[in-house]
């Protein structure tokens, strides 16, 4: 009888209620669900839109510049993941922040490490 009072919640009322309460592990958990769900699908249409894009299908003019619809879907993703970094860091309260962000003290040394993978990345297409 002791385990299922432990396991009863109190809801804002103050009356005892059997209904579980949503945990971090809950909401992590839907997190990493939908990440997975958007990647997936994320992958699954860059290839689709190439062939309509390449192919000229459903009346859009035909493009034969695949390196430049590559860089631009490059670009774009890297564009997504900057603001990404810099909305989450400016949202998250100030004594849970990390010390590793776009626009942190770091940035010369990421760049300095992150650039050579990039230039011979861009020359591969080239």
């Amino acid at each position: 009888r002791l385990k299922a009072m432990a396991q009863l919640t109190k809801n804002s009322g103050g009356h005892m209620s059997a209904q579980p309460r949503h945990s971090k592990e809950c909401c992590v958990r839907a997190k990493i669900f939908a990440s997975v769900v958007l990647y997936f699908l994320s992958v699954s249409m860059v290839p689709i839109y190439n062939k309509i894009v390449f192919a000229g299908q459903y009346g859009i003019i035909k493009f034969p510049y695949p390196m430049a619809t590559a860089g631009l879907q490059l670009g774009a993703s890297a564009l997504c993941l900057v603001i990404g970094n810099i909305v989450g860091h400016f949202c998250t309260p100030p004594e849970r922040r990390g010390g590793s962000w776009i626009l942190g003290p770091a940035l010369q040394y990421k760049l300095k490490h992150v650039a050579p993978v990039g230039v011979l990345f861009g020359l591969k297409y080239g």
